[in-house]
């Protein structure tokens, strides 16, 4: 991925921006997938609110963050791949 930063939001951004681009169909479930990792149930509350708020409130949070929603995001589409084909 090509970013102006390193920031959470840039790569928030960037992930929402390609799911757009897709009309939604890249991150189709993502958001379901994210709630079952990282909290062990489903919810309303958005994915990316779901990674950052699972992160211990710290110097290194967006960092840590951006390295987990990176972490579920590869796995996501790698679930994809092995289910499409």
């Amino acid at each position: 991925m090509y970013l102006p930063d390193d920031r959470y939001a840039s790569v928030v951004a960037f992930i929402t921006g390609l799911s757009s681009a897709s009309d939604g169909d890249m991150l189709a479930g993502f958001n379901t997938w994210v709630s079952d990792r990282v909290l062990g149930h489903s919810t309303t509350r958005v994915w990316w609110a779901v990674v950052y708020d699972s992160i211990p409130d710290s110097a290194s949070r967006e960092s840590q963050a951006t390295v987990l929603l990176l972490d579920i995001l590869e796995g996501f589409a790698d679930s994809r791949l092995s289910t499409d084909g």
